[in-house]
C-alpha cells in the first residue's frame, strides 16, 4: 500500500458482506498502481477537465495505455510517476482509496 492509501476505505465500496457500491468496477479506480486493468468506462471518467483516456495520452509521465481487448486496456505507470498520477486522480475524485497527505506537523517545544 502507498502512504496515500487509506486501506479500510476500499472495504465500503464492496458488494456483499460490507454492502458497497462497487463503483470500482466501472465509475471509479481503487487506486492507481504500475499495473492497472480498465474498461472503456474508466477511461470515460473526468480528469482536470477531459476524459481520463485523454489524460493518461496526453503525456508520457503519466504512463502508457494499451488495448488488451474484450473492451479492457492496460495502463501502466513507472513507479517514479506514481504519486503525481495519484495526486491528480485522487484531487479528480476517481480513486476509491485515495487519502490525501497531510504534513506532519511539528512537535511543540517547551519553554
Amino acid at each position: 500500500m502507498f502512504p496515500y492509501e487509506a486501506g479500510f476505505a476500499f472495504n465500503k465500496e464492496t458488494p456483499g458482506k460490507f454492502e458497497g457500491k462497487g463503483r470500482y468496477t466501472s465509475k471509479m479506480l481503487r487506486m492507481v498502481y504500475p499495473l492497472n486493468i480498465m474498461n472503456s468506462q474508466h477511461l470515460k471518467m473526468e480528469v482536470n477537465g477531459v476524459n481520463l483516456k485523454e489524460w493518461i495520452t496526453d503525456s508520457e509521465k503519466r504512463g502508457q495505455l494499451t488495448d488488451i481487448g474484450n473492451d479492457l486496456w492496460l495502463w501502466e505507470v513507472e513507479m517514479e510517476q506514481l504519486e503525481q498520477v495519484n495526486q491528480v486522480c485522487g484531487e479528480a475524485g476517481v480513486l476509491v482509496a485515495w487519502s490525501p497527505r497531510i504534513p506532519k506537523k511539528a512537535p511543540k517545544r517547551l519553554p
